[in-house]
């Protein structure tokens, strides 16, 4: 298992990027025997892939068949961004009194990042980069229960953006426009503000922030 874990992540990786790209979709089926050329690597290591993306409910898998990806329905969207919403603001109220310089400097350095990116990124990439930024924010609380919570809430939104929101809205995502202006509430100590911006970036999986 040790010696497989570099291959296993490098097909789960390559796999979960081309189901948030859209290049996967939940009518296409997926083999080990396939995905094993594919990735010139042997089985193994991509069946402990499979089984991770279905640990992780990105696929399924059907029986003499192989594997699908699971299809997120237009209610589950609405309800990822309500326990996105709820979990994102309770840490920023815990975590607000002790966000000083330290932390908004760090908060700071992911805007950058987005911002100094020189090609358009793809759909994968953009979500990746922009949960960095949210689960940067999150760590401030200090509860890393919550915090696994958060990313595996974001994978999933990533997920639920790829499949009813292929629009080619990558740019929007990337722009990080709302995490300026959630910065700059912090910096001025407005819970209020910073509350209400982070509530209208979580709300808006297929558009980004």
């Amino acid at each position: 298992m040790q010696e497989h874990k570099p291959l296993t992540q490098m097909v789960y990786d390559g796999l979960y990027a081309d189901v948030i790209n859209g290049v996967l979709t939940a009518n296409d089926i997926l083999n080990e025997n396939a995905l094993a050329e594919r990735f010139r690597v042997s089985k193994s290591p991509v069946r402990e892939a499979l089984v991770s993306l279905c640990d992780d409910r990105v696929l399924r898998s059907i029986p003499r068949v192989g594997y699908k990806v699971i299809q997120i329905a237009p209610g589950e969207v609405r309800e990822l961004e309500e326990a996105r919403c709820a979990l994102e603001t309770h840490m920023l109220r815990k975590s607000f009194p002790s966000i000083g310089h330290g932390e908004i400097e760090l908060l700071k350095r992911h805007v950058t990042v987005l911002q100094n990116t020189a090609f358009p990124p793809t759909r994968y990439e953009a979500w990746q980069r922009n949960s960095r930024f949210h689960l940067q924010l999150a760590s401030y609380s200090g509860n890393g229960y919550m915090c696994g919570l958060l990313d595996r809430t974001l994978r999933t939104c990533a997920q639920a953006a790829g499949q009813h929101f292929a629009g080619g809205r990558e740019g929007e995502l990337m722009d990080g426009h709302l995490h300026i202006r959630i910065i700059a509430a912090l910096e001025a100590r407005d819970l209020p503000l910073a509350l209400s911006l982070l509530e209208e970036d979580t709300r808006q999986i297929g558009s980004g922030s």
